[in-house]
């Protein structure tokens, strides 16, 4: 009779135990897919200013409008937007535009948050300047 308890108090810990790392494990979980979901909201919002500036070199406050126009849900703002260029954008030859694009993620699961509360996303895309939009 002392056994059965003994191995319903062993039952009651290893699952306490096992429920505890499984739930910190969804945590990390959700954070990863949350960092991914991100990562390509950048991404997207970051090629879509290279294709637009790619043919309005020089613009550079259209082009950040049109980033932060991409990614509504990312909730960007201008300075977020680094604009570069490889040569002066009317100059002659191969040119590319570089745009970067930095986002805090915050971390919502108890072992990633307690571990770096915000994750720094940094996506950067390019795109050779086809027409630029010289005066």
């Amino acid at each position: 009779m002392n056994l059965s308890k003994f191995a319903r108090g062993q039952a009651l810990v290893e699952f306490t135990v096992l429920s505890v790392v499984l739930l910190l494990m969804a945590g990390v979980a959700v954070d990863v897919g949350r960092l991914f979901v991100f990562h390509q909201i950048l991404s997207e919002a970051a090629r879509e200013g290279t294709i637009y500036g790619s043919v309005a070199a020089g613009q550079d406050a259209q082009i950040r409008q049109r980033v932060i126009a991409a990614s509504p849900e990312a909730g960007l703002t201008e300075d977020a937007i680094t604009i570069t260029y490889d040569e002066e954008p009317c100059s002659d030859g191969d040119n590319f535009i570089h745009i970067s694009v930095t986002k805090e993620v915050p971390l919502v699961g108890p072992l990633t948050s307690a571990l770096a509360p915000t994750l720094r996303l940094r996506v950067t895309e390019s795109a050779l300047i086809i027409a630029p939009a010289c005066p």
